[in-house]
């Protein structure tokens, strides 16, 4: 059981990179493609950085929520999916996945700048709770080679991942490429929460 979710964790931390590090890597050339004055840019990093910041403030929440909530109906839970957390971090990344959708079927000024701060946001809370769930399945003895075939797994996915949806973008655009991976995405959640429901069916 571990295993399956070590390997479902890395799988969602990588997407969740290859995601918010492609649209951030051309959020600028995205904006200027739709009329965006590219000197206020600095503002709207700036405003994907607090972010950031409120997505580790809103982590802190969470878990707090979630423990809270493990005292009161553990059995459930641990029934259920063994961590309410687990469901949690796939919620998060359907959430990263349907803002892309979004970006990528509205192409507004507004909705790109909207999408930017918000996968900072959350792709900062999945980080944290990733990292969480990581610590919770990892020993002593093999936490260290755990995190770093994790760190090589998100590595290899970024090698690969970035040159395809490099050339996505210069075939297909801006708008349905966000498409095509917001739609991948969901359809890889959905497979992810399949197997691990089909587990206590």
């Amino acid at each position: 059981m571990k295993t399956n979710i070590f390997i479902s964790l890395c799988t969602v931390s990588a997407i969740s990179l290859i995601l918010v590090s492609n649209y951030s890597q051309f959020i600028a050339p995205n904006l200027t493609s739709m009329g965006f004055d590219i000197k206020f840019l600095g503002i709207v990093t700036a405003a994907a950085s607090l972010g950031e910041f409120f997505g580790s403030r809103l982590t802190a929440k969470i878990v707090k929520t979630l423990k809270n909530f493990y005292k009161k109906s553990a059995g459930v839970i641990i029934a259920f999916s063994e961590n309410a957390e687990f469901l949690v971090i796939l919620g998060v990344l359907s959430v990263i996945a349907i803002l892309m959708l979004c970006a990528g079927l509205i192409p507004s000024i507004y909705v790109c700048i909207f999408t930017y701060v918000a996968i900072n946001l959350f792709s900062t809370t999945l980080s944290i709770l990733i990292n969480n769930q990581m610590n919770l399945i990892a020993e002593e003895n093999n936490r260290a080679t755990l995190l770093s075939v994790s760190n090589q797994i998100e590595e290899i996915a970024s090698v690969v991942s970035d040159p395809l949806i490099g050339i996505a973008l210069d075939f297909s655009g801006f708008g349905t490429t966000y498409v095509g991976l917001g739609c991948i995405t969901l359809v890889v959640i959905a497979f992810i929460f399949s197997i691990h429901y089909r587990k206590y069916r």
